[in-house]
């Protein structure tokens, strides 16, 4: 997550997930793991706002110069690479 970036209005700037101010690790890993033991994600991690971003090169009329970037849950994102590095952990990746 860089710095400074856009977020959600049901979430914290990545700024305060690193904030050496706040430790958020033991409040996160009783959160995912009650996500876990639950089987249920939040509502606002089903949700996204997708922005679309000029590509600066075209017409700015012309929709086909324009990229979308989604606007997504930080702390969905920690989830996720949580999860994806203990699957990986588990699970032998093919190289293709």
């Amino acid at each position: 997550m860089k710095p400074c970036k856009a977020t959600r209005p049901v979430d914290l700037a990545a700024d305060v997930w690193k904030s050496k101010l706040w430790y958020p690790a033991e409040w996160l890993a009783g959160f995912f793991n009650l996500v876990v033991k639950e089987k249920k994600v939040p509502e606002c991690w089903r949700q996204s706002t997708t922005i679309p971003i000029w590509k600066k090169k075209g017409s700015p009329a012309d929709c086909s110069n324009y990229r979308p970037i989604r606007l997504l849950s930080h702390s969905m994102k920690i989830f996720e690479r949580i999860l994806d590095r203990r699957i990986r952990e588990i699970v032998k990746l093919s190289d293709n």
